[in-house]
């Protein structure tokens, strides 16, 4: 049993009240009884979803049992949802559940982040481990989407400025950044919140103009992701990612009210004296739906 919390009905009820869960509370919701759910159970949630949920070759995702250890290599986790749809889920397990739903809530960043893990694993079956397998795991397993339309937000968190991020641009933060914690790993850790819970961020920035904020962006983002996680590019070292104290979003946690949570040095750690002239990555994407952005990596922390 992961996470410490021994009853679905508990954890359901931690997940439906936390603010980082609420892009998934509608499915949560939707598993309305006591026990926890089976396959059956989740395969039903999964056709109540817009639209097929699919790997990428097109073939149905379905959540089946993992009873045992691969034997193969063509067994493994990735390889089973590349190769034939098919989302190894053990019972009772609060991480896989909580894969289950990433992959209905972002299908098409979570078929794409597939096929990439696929394509590296079979490389590395034969070359060993890469940095752009360590760089997609953490994605998966501890990524957060930071949407934002604030032109100076990239420059306070690279350089880890997290009073003037949090505290003295408190409002502007809320208006004009979204933050959706992807990873299942940190969505399992974040059910039992912790000073000291990180994430490892990744920045879309969009204009001001844009209508990525109105109603019906949800989808949006995770079309705006996907392309992210396609391009063979990106993604290609762990230390790319920006570091995201996750209890510090203003609105996410009742202590971080006071200026005082934020002077936490052990929590919202200042950057290295030797990362502090070093330069950002853009990258310019253009979505299908006409959405203009910008995907930052902070190449300072590339660079041993």
């Amino acid at each position: 049993m992961s996470s410490g919390i021994s009853t679905f009905t508990s954890g359901k009820k931690l997940m439906t009240s936390l603010p980082w869960f609420q892009p998934f509370a509608p499915l949560v919701n939707e598993l309305n009884f006591d026990r926890w759910p089976d396959w059956g159970d989740l395969n039903s949630l999964l056709e109540t979803a817009e639209g097929e949920i699919t790997n990428i070759s097109g073939q149905p995702i379905r959540f089946v049992p993992q009873h045992r250890k691969p034997r193969v290599f063509e067994e493994g986790f990735e390889q089973s949802a590349y190769l034939r749809g098919e989302v190894l889920v053990r019972p009772n397990n609060w991480h896989d559940l909580i894969n289950a739903l990433v992959w209905m809530r972002f299908p098409k960043t979570k078929a794409a982040l597939n096929a990439r893990h696929f394509t590296v694993l079979k490389r590395n079956n034969v070359q060993g481990r890469s940095s752009e397998g360590d760089a997609l795991t953490i994605f998966d397993e501890s990524g957060v989407i930071i949407i934002s339309r604030d032109e100076d937000l990239v420059d306070r968190l690279s350089g880890h400025r997290w009073v003037d991020l949090f505290w003295r641009h408190r409002e502007q933060f809320i208006d004009d950044v979204q933050v959706v914690l992807f990873g299942h790993g940190l969505l399992e850790k974040s059910m039992t919140p912790f000073v000291g819970l990180t994430g490892k961020a990744v920045v879309v920035s969009v204009p001001k103009e844009s209508k990525c904020f109105e109603a019906g962006f949800d989808q949006d983002i995770d079309a705006l992701t996907e392309v992210l996680v396609s391009r063979a590019d990106l993604m290609t070292s762990g230390r790319g990612f920006f570091p995201l104290p996750v209890l510090g979003v203003p609105g996410w946690w009742t202590e971080n009210e006071r200026l005082d949570f934020y002077q936490n040095q052990q929590y919202f750690r200042p950057k290295k004296n030797n990362a502090n002239n070093g330069s950002l990555f853009r990258n310019e994407i253009t979505l299908a739906q006409s959405h203009a952005a910008t995907i930052l990596f902070d190449t300072t922390m590339t660079r041993k």
